[in-house]
Parts: C-alpha cells; structure tokens; sequence
C-alpha cells in the first residue's frame, strides 16, 4: 500500500514509537507524496522471505528477510492522470534485510532495518515466477 498510495501508508501502525524506521519512512513518503511517486498494479513484482528469526527478547527480536523488487516507481505529474507519467525507477534489485523489530501496545513493529547484502539486475533469493 505504501508503495501505491504513499499519502495512505499507515506508518504508525507499521513502525514503533520514535524509532529511526519510523522516521526514515515518514521521510521517504514525505518526498514520494510531494514528488508525485508511485507504483502501479501490473507493473513488477516485490516479494520476500523470512528466513530465520531471532528471538533477542519477549518484546524484541531480529527478523531476516530476502526481498525481490522489479516494481516501477513512476513520476505522475499529474495526479488525477496518466497521461504525462514518466517512469522513475525500474531498478530490479534483490537483497538481504535485518529487520529489528519490537512489541508496542502488543503488536510487532519495525524499529530498524540493515541491509545485509543488496544485488541489482538478479534474483538472489532464486524465487521461482
């Protein structure tokens, strides 16, 4: 949802208090919003896998994901058409992600996130089509 309607991305349902995701993705909607970017349906692919989780403590843990991402981000100058859109980013990328994650108000949030390893142009999670 974040990715096709950043003006609707539920951040604080999706990231902890006062954390550096939160603020990291608060920012990153911020410019896609004021620079008209987005994806659309239809065009790429994003996908993941957990691959292990470590248990740090009962309100915090590290999750390890491989993501897969050939989604268009697209520059509508336009809002209400699509006429003049223009592609921004056709990136495909593939990586590792360490996901530091903690309970608020008992459910898991995002706190963090590192990369552990990002691939351009390939699949390094080898999902199959």
């Amino acid at each position: 949802e974040c990715g096709r309607r950043p003006n609707s991305c539920p951040i604080d349902q999706l990231t902890a208090p006062e954390s550096a995701y939160r603020s990291y993705l608060k920012a990153l909607m911020t410019i896609r919003i004021n620079a008209n970017l987005a994806t659309r349906n239809g065009f790429g692919k994003f996908r993941f896998r957990i691959e292990s989780i470590e248990i740090i403590s009962s309100v915090s843990a590290v999750v390890h994901t491989c993501i897969f991402d050939s989604l268009v981000v697209f520059d509508s100058g336009q809002s209400d058409s699509t006429r003049d859109d223009i592609v921004f980013d056709d990136d495909v990328i593939s990586g590792r992600t360490e996901w530091q994650v903690v309970v608020d108000h008992g459910k898991w949030k995002w706190s963090d996130a590192t990369s552990a390893g990002m691939n351009y142009g390939e699949d390094i999670c080898e999902f199959t089509s």
